[in-house]
């Protein structure tokens, strides 16, 4: 597997970086595609979940029908109407549930992996004891602890890629 990082820019400064694996025969377009087909899908879902309302258009329909606010209709059309309300709020749902879904799952959906979810091929583990008044520098270098922009200085080989205009 080959590790690979998506910067996020807003306003021209990084914000964010995303750390994925491909499978190690993936070229670099490859990957660009991948993510851009990611970036495509996550902004269409965002923006068809804007399309639709955005507070939950029948709230009561997940629970009983109510019977007591329809006196002059068949307990068959209150329950039928019920159920329609129930199929409009579960594509409401759906929707939303689509949208907030975190822009890493999209890339994950066109084939990436989750930085986490490989296994490292040898792992092993030191135990420090407890040397509470030491300073002990043994450097976590998870990149989720990284300063940003200590990480946003130039790096060789890498391209900002300027955001499509899709919405």
């Amino acid at each position: 597997m080959r590790l690979c990082c998506v910067d996020h820019y807003r306003c021209d400064e990084v914000s964010a970086h995303t750390y994925v694996w491909c499978e190690q025969d993936w070229s670099e377009e490859q990957f660009q595609e991948a993510v851009d087909k990611a970036e495509k899908a996550y902004n269409l879902s965002l923006k068809e979940y804007s399309d639709v309302m955005e507070k939950d258009p029948f709230p009561e329909a997940a629970y009983r029908p109510k019977f007591e606010d329809y006196p002059d209709m068949l307990v068959a059309d209150i329950i039928a109407n019920h159920e329609e309300k129930i199929v409009t709020r579960n594509k409401w749902k759906a929707l939303k549930t689509n949208a907030q879904r975190p822009f890493s799952r999209f890339l994950l959906d066109e084939g990436l992996v989750d930085f986490y979810d490989v296994e490292a091929e040898y792992e092993t583990t030191i135990w420090w004891g407890h040397r509470h008044s030491e300073r002990l520098d043994y450097e976590d270098n998870s990149p989720w602890t990284k300063d940003l922009k200590e990480q946003a200085k130039p790096k060789t080989r890498r391209r900002v890629v300027k955001p499509l205009d899709f919405l």
